[in-house]
């Protein structure tokens, strides 16, 4: 769909549309003309519409008005707009209709002051043949008066003469016209706006349906199984009937496996590896691609997808395969190794079975000939020298299984980083929509993307989270908190969700708590939104009622009780046991209503026990549940004013005036960051690349640079060096702010160590984004 409405009108609404430019949505909207001949209306309209189409225009994004009834294809183009003639344009069907009845010849503005041209040249008239027409057809001539022409009385004057009929002036003004303009862009946006969700939401299904089979196959096969999953995954996500894989083993092509019995003509045969620059290329049908498999530079193979089963998604099934591909690629190297493992370990078997033969045969000589020590020892140093090739082999064999396991580790990260660039982009756009002028129908259409891209989120976060915790490299980050405040946010987040369902959500703190604790606030944040959560997911009607009071307070350390209480749907007490367990979802069907990953109360389990306390639940089924967790915290030594008063008195004008660079390689990221600057009165530049940041740096001085981590030419982090090192010569210190992609546990450090100020992970959250750039501000003013 453009990204521009496309309107056709006849060229007699031309002072129409100039009289109203002011209040149109500029940029959004283009008029097209097709000439004023009323006899071959139809066809120079239908002329203009055909060439638009051809010219790469979508037809969803171009309306023909008026629209004739009967007309077909283009009263579907403006919905329920649909107009008689050109005078509907200016005036409603009814007044037009009992106009025409009462036997007048109505005329527009435009129509009047071409009227010579039509009458005589178009028609053929004279003088008195056009007497002789009206006079038989019509009683006086009437004029429908938009107001666009100051001096239109002259022309009516001159026509009425002409035809020797009396006339009429009825003044309409633009309001009617104006109306059917806005509507049809009003029309036109929400279906736009229809269609990007739809594509948005098929986007992260598709993600969805990648990380889920992905998940369930990321196991080490052969590499005839590990190819017969990968056509099962592009089967489901395009319906294609025809897939091929042509493996590539030491730069030389080998035999093309098919996913059925029955062939076709592959493209795969014609494959010449030194032309093919490209990771893809469309095949000749045009409703399949081909793309190169890669993994560290080595050459994996090509895979072929043919017949897809709806073409016009071509270009979304293109950017889910360069993602897919990346992991493919892991797969088919830990394949290849695999199989080097089996044909490692046959062969060690058969050298300890031809050891074991050599072994009973030397045995068996060393029993009849008792007197040969020299012999029988000289053949026992050659067996030792045997054993030693053979423990060299299996070590070798090891350290090139641990090698697979180091790329294998490489796939939840680069997972990460693929899945959060678009997501960025996705969540980014949505939340400057906010900011935009919106119906309610739009705000909901808005809200219903929010939600879907924080749904995937929140899925690759667990599965994150479930990586770290399984190497056992979860850590604490403890901070100063007001446990008030904190518990106030959880309202403010989930107030809102509660709300739309109908139920209330109360909040209930212990006020004898201590003023301020020393906790992880994210991951404290974390369980209680999976328990708040959960408890609005699975009730339809009633209240959800989070407590936090106090168990005991002794030596600096407090001890408290979290509760979450809810009037849902419950749990069965068979069902209990297996609550905290991963990868648990109590009911199938439920978990098809509800939706989750069945990682979140095993996540929470794990973060409770690290903060010293434990996790339980009571529940009667069909009439609610109360999740209870107990935590033991620091009591903070002193009591001072929260860090966030203290950040709301930053001078505004230093805040304002705050200069950034950005240097981020992604588009969407770029045009995101560019109008999130603009609403909030930022000044920004932007550098595509670590080259283009260092001459942009040699002319201009800036506060903040927002740093992405990885680009083509120069990494962020080998950015960062060189500009750290240059400020040893000068003297100044430039604050650098990560934001990028990649958001496994050391990313962080890494990234501080390197000597960058602060780090954001992608997507970014608009709030948390101003929060760290208003911490900043201040510093340089």
């Amino acid at each position: 769909m453009n990204d521009k409405l496309c309107i056709l009108i006849c060229e007699s609404f031309k002072a129409e549309v100039e009289s109203m430019r002011g209040v149109l949505k500029n940029g959004e909207i283009e008029f097209k003309y097709y000439s004023m001949d009323c006899i071959n209306c139809n066809r120079q309209r239908q002329k203009l519409y055909d060439g638009l189409i051809e010219s790469g225009y979508c037809g969803d994004s171009v309306i023909l008005l008026p629209t004739q009834k009967g007309s077909g294809k283009d009263e579907n183009l403006v919905g329920e707009s649909i107009f008689n003639s050109c005078l509907s344009l200016l005036a409603g069907g009814d007044l037009i209709n009992y106009l025409s009845l009462m036997g007048y010849y109505l005329t527009t503005p435009g129509w009047l002051k071409r009227w010579k041209h039509i009458i005589m040249d178009i028609y053929g008239f004279n003088q008195e043949t056009a007497r002789e027409f009206f006079s038989e057809y019509c009683k006086k001539v009437v004029l429908i008066d938009s107001g666009v022409y100051s001096n239109i009385m002259t022309d009516l004057i001159e026509f009425s003469e002409y035809i020797g009929m009396k006339y009429e002036i009825i003044d309409v003004g633009l309001e009617y016209f104006s109306s059917i303009i806005n509507n049809s862009y009003k029309n036109w946006k929400v279906n736009r706006l229809e269609y990007i969700l739809n594509l948005k939401n098929k986007q992260v299904t598709d993600y969805a349906l990648v990380f889920d089979f992905l998940e369930k196959k990321a196991t080490l096969l052969k590499r005839e199984d590990l190819i017969k999953n990968i056509f099962t995954l592009f089967e489901m996500l395009t319906g294609a009937k025809h897939l091929a894989f042509l493996p590539v083993i030491e730069h030389k092509k080998g035999e093309i496996i098919f996913n059925q019995e029955k062939l076709y003509k592959s493209e795969l045969y014609d494959i010449d590896n030194s032309e093919f620059r490209q990771s893809y290329f469309l095949t000749a049908s045009g409703a399949g691609f081909i793309f190169k498999i890669t993994f560290n530079n080595e050459l994996m193979g090509y895979m072929e997808v043919e017949d897809i089963m709806f073409p016009n998604y071509m270009e979304s099934y293109l950017d889910l395969s360069k993602t897919i591909m990346i992991i493919l690629g892991i797969m088919l190297f830990n394949s290849k190794i695999y199989e080097k493992l089996i044909d490692t370990n046959e062969e060690l078997l058969s050298l300890n079975n031809e050891l074991e033969v050599l072994v009973d045969k030397r045995t068996s000589q060393l029993l009849e000939v008792n007197g040969s020590l020299e012999e029988t020892n000289c053949m026992l140093e050659e067996e030792i020298e045997e054993h030693k090739l053979t423990e060299t082999k299996l070590k070798a064999a090891k350290e090139e299984a641990e090698r697979a396991n180091s790329a294998k580790s490489q796939f939840l990260a680069n997972m990460s980083h693929e899945i959060r660039t678009p997501m960025n982009g996705i969540m980014g756009m949505t939340s400057l929509l906010e900011f935009s002028k919106l119906t309610d129908e739009q705000i909901d259409i808005v809200k219903m993307i929010e939600t879907s891209s924080k749904h995937l989120l929140q899925i690759i976060n667990d599965i994150l989270d479930l990586s770290v915790m399984d190497v056992g490299k979860i850590e604490l980050k403890p901070e100063r908190i007001n446990i008030f405040n904190l518990m106030n946010e959880s309202r403010n987040l989930f107030t809102y969700l509660a709300e739309n369902k109908g139920l209330k959500l109360e909040i209930i703190v212990d006020n004898n708590l201590p003023n301020e604790i020393i906790l992880d606030k994210g991951r404290l944040m974390q369980v209680l939104s999976n328990l708040i959560g959960n408890a609005i997911k699975f009730t339809e009607k009633g209240k959800i009622q989070v407590s936090v009071d106090k168990v005991e307070d002794k030596e600096n350390k407090v001890k408290l009780m979290f509760s979450v209480k809810d009037t849902g749907i419950g749990i069965k007490e068979e069902d209990i046991p297996r609550l905290f367990n991963y990868f648990t979802q109590l009911d199938i069907s439920a978990s098809k209503k509800f939706q989750g990953t069945g990682l979140g109360l095993a996540i929470s389990k794990n973060i409770v026990e690290l903060m010293g306390g434990e996790i339980s639940v009571e529940s009667q089924y069909g009439k609610g549940s109360t999740f209870y967790f107990t935590c033991l915290f620091n009591i903070a030594s002193d009591s001072k004013e929260s860090s966030n008063i203290q950040k709301m008195c930053i001078d505004n004008k230093a805040y304002l005036e705050t200069r950034i660079l950005q240097v981020e390689d992604d588009i969407i990221s770029q045009r995101f960051m560019n109008q999130l600057c603009k609403i909030a009165g930022w000044k920004i530049k932007i550098a595509s690349n670590g080259l283009e940041a260092l001459n942009i740096l040699e002319n201009e001085d800036f506060d903040i640079i927002l740093m992405d981590i990885q680009m083509p030419d120069m990494s962020g982090i080998e950015l960062t060096k060189i500009i750290r090192e240059k400020e040893k010569l000068t003297g100044k210190h430039i604050t650098i702010i990560a934001m990028t992609a990649y958001a496994m546990g050391g990313d962080r450090d890494i990234c501080i160590n390197t000597g960058m100020d602060d780090y954001i992970s992608k997507p970014i959250e608009v709030m948390k984004l101003k929060e760290v750039i208003t911490k900043y501000s201040s510093n340089y003013k």
